[in-house]
């Protein structure tokens, strides 16, 4: 029962960070295996390399309350996270 809090709060975080919509785009990237690594940088940054459409793709999330995202897919986002961000958050 308390794991199933913390995994509905934190998947209530990213959907209030990203939007209903993105979180779902985001889970089936990676049950579809888009996402092909991710880590996290020395300076707290996640990186992830995603697959789409046999091209290659970076996404870079700054975490916390006034992070950001750069993503060579959707471009850089203020205010909210893609879909790629929250996959890479997820994995």
């Amino acid at each position: 029962m308390e794991g199933e809090m913390v995994k509905s709060s934190f998947e209530e975080k990213l959907a209030a960070a990203s939007g209903a919509e993105q979180l779902k785009t985001a889970k089936q990237l990676l049950k579809n295996g888009a996402l092909t690594c991710a880590w996290r940088m020395p300076d707290g940054r996640i990186s992830a390399i995603f697959l789409d459409h046999n091209t290659y793709a970076r996404a870079q999330v700054t975490p916390g309350d006034h992070g950001g995202v750069d993503c060579d897919l959707c471009g850089e986002i203020d205010g909210k996270l893609c879909a790629h961000a929250v996959a890479a958050i997820m994995y």
